[in-house]
């Protein structure tokens, strides 16, 4: 009995999204692609439900519909991209700037998951987390075949809740296990600005993400600096910088560049979502020349 519930609900799933499938795109397909869609989909609902409820072992079909959805989009670009529930906080971090979590920014050094720089007044800080700590274990997962993606995913959560992580730290012969509260973490998205050159004549600023407050933070940063004295060149550094939305990308660009500049512009499949974003404001810096830093992981809004 079970077997058969579960059966036709997996063929429902799959009829639904063949016929959702079908109304969202058959005003805009022609009839050989719609009807090669749909069939397909039947292919794949009809491998999918073969899997799921005959394999010889159990498998988990949320987890092989991911693995195929992965599979799918990396035949695309490096950016187009499936966000299940468990990274939409990860989304949420990079567009609202905000996440429930211990407050260590993290990267892979020398092969291993290493504490980059934990936020004061946070959980890790306040535990006695280091930068230069090397996170061992995770939640009880060992971190050495994980991503630093992965690891800001087990130490994420909702505020309140408790995560353990076992670190390595030089100069000491055991690991180290902290118990780390999470909160409600809102980093600044601008984590250094300061007056560089052998006279300080340059602005140098560090934008580690373009969340909706980062525009007003790069601004009030460039003021500050302008403040002590006129600036003879400004570098904008966004290296490491995931990206973030579009809108503060633009309105970051507007500071430098003249009222009406077409900052970028996009364009759909079959000249469908054609937009320009143009600059509406008077730059604060109008002659002031820029260099922009970027690296291998600066993406999205950092190439604007």
């Amino acid at each position: 009995m079970s077997t058969t519930r579960t059966k036709t609900t997996l063929l429902g799933l799959a009829l639904a999204a063949s016929m959702g499938l079908g109304v969202v795109v058959g005003f805009s397909m022609p009839d050989d692609d719609l009807f090669e869609l749909r069939r397909s989909l039947r292919i794949f609902g009809a491998v999918y439900e073969e899997v799921v409820t005959g394999y010889v072992e159990r498998v988990d079909p949320t987890h092989l519909m991911e693995v195929g959805v992965d599979a799918m989009l990396e035949e695309l670009d490096p950016y187009t991209v499936f966000v299940n529930e468990s990274e939409n906080a990860r989304l949420d971090m990079i567009t609202e700037g905000q996440y429930g979590g211990v407050g260590l920014e993290i990267g892979r050094r020398g092969g291993k998951i290493t504490v980059v720089s934990p936020v004061a007044g946070v959980s890790g800080t306040e535990r006695g987390i280091r930068p230069g700590d090397v996170l061992r274990k995770v939640a009880g997962q060992p971190t050495d075949d994980l991503s630093p993606a992965d690891v800001e995913t087990l130490l994420r959560g909702e505020p309140g809740t408790a995560v353990r992580v076992a670190v390595e730290r030089q100069g000491t012969p055991e690991p180290l296990t902290f118990t780390l509260t999470r909160t409600q973490v809102d980093p600044p998205d601008v984590t250094y600005r300061g007056r560089i050159g052998n006279e300080e004549q340059f602005g140098y600023v560090k934008l580690d993400r373009f969340t909706r407050d980062a525009p007003t933070e790069v601004e009030t940063a460039l003021e500050e600096l302008q403040a002590a004295e006129p600036l003879q060149g400004v570098i904008l550094d966004l290296r490491d910088n995931p990206g973030g939305l579009l809108r503060a990308a633009v309105r970051i660009t507007e500071l430098f560049v003249p009222k009406g500049s077409v900052v970028v512009s996009t364009k759909g499949r079959g000249g469908e979502n054609e937009n320009a974003y143009a600059s509406d404001r008077v730059p604060l810096l109008p002659d002031v020349p820029v260099v922009v830093l970027v690296n291998d992981q600066s993406a999205s809004a950092s190439e604007i």
